[in-house]
């Protein structure tokens, strides 16, 4: 097998496993256990851990060896934040080209968000995977690759915590209701409204994630948050 194709299936797993919280911030991954687990060498799990450490997902300290990455709540801020500013960026570009093609497409998408949401025992795993396609179904609108693959590297970061606040069923619920709004903007056309909403959305999945985390004692405090993020529409 291709060193390249190891590598990814390295990068895959040990990806997963830091956003669903198998391997828990601050934990040190050892190449030894790779290594034994996927009968693999070093080379690809280096290249591996390069591609995560990109990705900020993991931190490699100097004579220490690669850990998972630990966040504060500021750094939990800026991404969300940045990703609520590029989001509508995004609906914005994507609004200039949609196609009715496109707008079935992402209609697909939330039927499945929607699923998994009325389920007896809602399907967050299934309900995320859709939330992030529908989004990145956005960034392939809009035909901005440089702007996906910001985006994509930042959710990568942003799945660790999203989880967490899709656990409260009631941000679930709005979650998925907010999409549908969402949808129904940019169907109609109404790029204000479809802009405002994403990045609604984006800032109070933030908030309900900071409560969470401040409540379970989950992440370290960090310097003190900006009470605002201001943008430019």
């Amino acid at each position: 097998m291709q060193i390249q194709t190891v590598t990814y299936h390295i990068t895959e797993s040990l990806r997963n496993q830091i956003i669903q919280g198998k391997l828990k911030a601050g934990q040190r991954i050892m190449d030894t256990d790779i290594i034994s687990r996927l009968d693999v060498s070093r080379t690809p799990i280096r290249e591996a851990l390069k591609i995560l450490e990109a990705e900020g997902l993991i931190t490699n300290k100097p004579r220490k060896g690669a850990f998972v990455a630990e966040y504060t709540l500021k750094d939990v801020w800026e991404v969300y934040t940045i990703n609520a500013a590029l989001y509508a960026l995004a609906v914005d570009v994507a609004m200039d080209r949609i196609s009715n093609g496109n707008i079935k497409k992402l209609k697909d998408i939330f039927q499945k968000m929607e699923e998994a949401v009325k389920e007896e025992i809602p399907d967050i795993n299934k309900y995320q995977q859709f939330h992030f396609k529908f989004h990145d179904t956005l960034f392939q609108i809009s035909m901005n690759a440089r702007l996906r693959q910001i985006c994509n590297g930042m959710n990568n970061q942003i799945k660790r915590f999203s989880r967490k606040s899709f656990s409260d069923s009631k941000h679930l619920l709005s979650s998925c209701q907010t999409h549908k709004e969402i949808l129904q903007a940019i169907e109609i056309g109404d790029k204000s409204s479809a802009k405002e909403l994403i990045y609604t959305h984006v800032m109070e999945g933030l908030e309900n994630l900071q409560k969470i985390l401040k409540d379970t004692g989950g992440i370290q405090e960090g310097e003190r948050l900006p009470t605002s993020f201001l943008r430019n529409w």
